[in-house]
């Protein structure tokens, strides 16, 4: 098992560098709230990293910093060795809401992103279907939101995001409002689909066993003022698939993330040097 160094100045393969990020907010009754300190690492190009941390902890206030939706209050955020300071369009989002327009249909849904910068739809067609075959949306092209479980809303959320071909993706809880079953299920959809394409990922989520099957790295956040409290290597073989939790790795590696969480006490005694 491996905890990575503190991250060091980005070289020409890193796609993503967050460094000494803090975040302060202003309440409405004149007092401040430090959400994010001194938060500092490195994503490099093709990697898969998932942010875990407890609730309210500052995740999606990172996450929205990195997409330059939202400035930070101290700290750099470098994105392929530009620095973010506005929204940028190399990247997709997917969120824990799908958010889908209700009256359109599924493949009117994909093809949004194509419209919203000004292109036409026809031009993204044939890539839409792809995204959607990949996605298991064969055949449901023309049925509504509506129409769909909770499971396939978010796969239609996921091929949209990925329409423009974006060299980033950004993922903030998007199985968080599945049930067991079915967000296991979209867990091994994502792990296959991404495989496959090769994005730059940073998946926000509260499951530990979630993170440790779809990542390269775990990112661990501590309490707010957040600050990195473990940044751990997932040295599982890829191409990965769901028998990765069959490996003994696996459950040393979701130990470590629940103790540096607090949710377990580390080892102690005679067997912890082991």
């Amino acid at each position: 098992m491996e905890e990575v160094k503190p991250a060091t100045p980005p070289g020409s393969r890193s796609a993503i560098w967050v460094s000494g990020v803090s975040k302060t907010y202003r309440t409405s009754g004149g007092g401040e709230v430090e959400a994010l300190k001194s938060v500092t690492f490195a994503v490099a190009e093709g990697e898969f990293v998932s942010i875990v941390g407890r609730s309210g902890c500052g995740k999606s206030t990172l996450l929205k910093i990195i997409s330059g939706l939202l400035p930070p209050s101290g700290g750099d955020v470098e994105v392929f060795g530009d620095a973010v300071d506005s929204p940028l369009g190399s990247i997709g989002f997917a969120f824990q809401n799908p958010l889908l327009m209700p009256w359109r249909n599924v493949l009117q849904n994909v093809l949004l992103p194509a419209e919203l910068v000004h292109k036409s739809p026809d031009e993204y067609r044939q890539r839409a279907l792809e995204l959607m075959s990949r996605a298991g949306l064969s055949g449901f092209e023309g049925m509504r939101p509506k129409e769909l479980s909770g499971g396939m809303q978010q796969r239609v959320a996921i091929a949209r995001a990925l329409l423009l071909d974006p060299k980033i993706l950004l993922m903030d809880e998007p199985f968080g409002s599945l049930d067991e079953l079915t967000r296991e299920e979209m867990s091994g959809e994502l792990l296959r689909l991404i495989q496959a394409i090769r994005k730059t990922v940073i998946f926000i989520t509260h499951s530990v066993p979630e993170a440790v099957l779809l990542s390269d790295r775990v990112v661990v956040l501590s309490p707010r003022p957040a600050t990195v409290s473990l940044d751990l290597k997932i040295d599982l073989p890829r191409p990965r698939s769901m028998a990765a939790r069959n490996d003994p790795r696996y459950e040393d590696y979701c130990r470590a993330i629940r103790e540096s969480l607090g949710l377990l006490k580390p080892p102690t005694g005679p067997d912890a040097a082991q």
